[in-house]
Parts: structure tokens; sequence; C-alpha cells
């Protein structure tokens, strides 16, 4: 067991424990010269996130769904859920147009309700819930 001082890819220096055999630490050292500092790892998180959130809301927007409703950090997650979600709606259309299925016909009248409903929830609790 070692403590190093490793320089990140950041430019950020950070004490990293080195656990393992001696002859394994150089190797572990220059993995971690690879990662980001904590600090700076946290704020591209937050960044992703909040990218992430912004393209949903546009996605939601475009489409033209209601603003989802609950606190500010329920709705940046919910934005980015319902996002995947308008995604994977999109990708299931152009499979069934190009397997010769037309989403206007009545035998997809079924599936059409099932989709406005679900696009329709404006609670940014539910689409959390039902995340998966």
């Amino acid at each position: 067991m070692a403590k190093c001082s490793i320089t990140r890819r950041c430019g950020h220096t950070e004490d990293v424990q080195i656990y393992g055999p001696g002859k394994d630490r150089d190797n572990k050292a220059q993995y971690e010269t690879r990662k980001l500092c904590q600090v700076c790892y946290a704020a591209k998180c937050n960044a992703d996130r909040k990218a992430a959130a912004e393209a949903g809301a546009q996605a939601a927007a475009e489409a033209g769904l209601q603003a989802l409703t609950g606190s500010d950090k329920q709705i940046a997650w919910a934005d980015q859920i319902r996002g995947k979600a308008i995604q994977q709606i999109d990708a299931l259309k152009a499979k069934a147009a190009a397997a010769g299925k037309d989403w206007g016909s009545d035998e997809a009248a079924e599936v059409r309700a099932l989709v406005d409903k679900l696009l329709g929830q404006t609670s940014a609790a539910w689409w959390i819930d039902h995340r998966n």
C-alpha cells in the first residue's frame, strides 16, 4: 500500500492510495493519471446532466409536450428520461415505417393512444418512478 501524488489529466494534483503488489503500482499510478480529479469529474458530471436535461426539454418542446411539474432537480432528471423515451418512440416509428407499417393506420391506433398517454404525463415524479 502506497500513497502517491498523482497529476491528473486535468492538471490538478491529488494524493491517491494505491493498493497491491509493488510491481503493479506503476501501472496503477499511470492509470490514475488518465482520470480527472474529483472536483473536475464532479463538474463534468454536472455539465453532462445539465446538457442531457436541456436536450430532453428541447425534444419535448419540439414534440409539443407540456412542461413537467415538480422540483427543479426532479424536472432536470425527468427531462433526461422523457427525452430518451421520445428518442425510443421515434426509433420505433422509423422501424415500423421501414417494415412498411403505417403509423397513421387503424392498426396503430391503440399504440398511438398509449404513446399519447405516456407523453401526456406532466409529473416529473411519474417519469422518475417509471424510468425503467
